[in-house]
C-alpha cells in the first residue's frame, strides 16, 4: 500500500523493520519479566512447601543473554524487510 501512493524503498524497509523489531524487544521484555515473576512465585512457593528458600535474581548473565537475543532478533528482522520488496503493488492493494 505504502508503494502505491509513493513511499520510497528506504522508507518501507524502515518500517518493516522497526515494527518487527519492536515486536522482538516487546516480546524479549515480555518474557523477561513474565520468566522473573514465574520463578520468583515458585520459590515462594517452595519456601513454603518446604521451608527452603531459593534466592530469584537477575543476573549480567541474563542480561546479555536477552541483549543477545534482540541483537540476533534485530539482525533476522531484516528478511521481512528485504522480503517485503519481491511482492508487487498490486498484490499489495488486494484486500
Amino acid at each position: 500500500m505504502l508503494r502505491a501512493i509513493g513511499a520510497s524503498r528506504g522508507y518501507i524497509f524502515a518500517v518493516v523493520w522497526i515494527e518487527v523489531a519492536t515486536l522482538i524487544v516487546g516480546g524479549a521484555l515480555a518474557g523477561g519479566a513474565l520468566g522473573y515473576a514465574a520463578s520468583a512465585l515458585l520459590s515462594t512457593w517452595l519456601a513454603a512447601r518446604t521451608g527452603f528458600a531459593m534466592p530469584v535474581s537477575l543476573g549480567l548473565a541474563e542480561a546479555w543473554l536477552i541483549g543477545g537475543l534482540v541483537g540476533a532478533g534485530m539482525l533476522v528482522a531484516v528478511l521481512p524487510a528485504a522480503l517485503s520488496f519481491k511482492r508487487t503493488i498490486a498484490s499489495g492493494l488486494r484486500g
